[in-house]
C-alpha cells in the first residue's frame, strides 16, 4: 500500500467514525431547542394570558399587548 492510499484509508476510517457522532449531536441540539421552544410557547400562554401569572401577566398585557 502507498503512503497516499494509506492516508485515504485512514482519514475515511475517522471520517466514518465521526459522522454517527456528529448526527447525534445535531439530533441533540434540534430536540433541545424544540423542548424549550415549546417550554417558552407554554409558559408565554400559561403566565402570560392567564392571571394566575401575576407580575408577569400585568406586565405582559401591559407591554406586549399594549402596543
Amino acid at each position: 500500500m502507498s503512503r497516499k492510499s494509506a492516508a485515504t484509508a485512514a482519514m475515511l476510517q475517522t471520517v466514518s467514525r465521526l459522522l454517527p457522532e456528529l448526527a447525534l449531536i445535531l439530533m441533540t441540539a434540534v430536540a433541545t431547542h424544540l423542548v424549550m421552544s415549546f417550554a417558552q410557547t407554554l409558559m408565554h400562554y400559561k403566565l402570560g394570558h392567564n392571571p394566575i401569572g401575576g407580575k408577569f401577566f400585568r406586565n405582559h398585557i401591559n407591554f406586549h399587548h399594549a402596543h
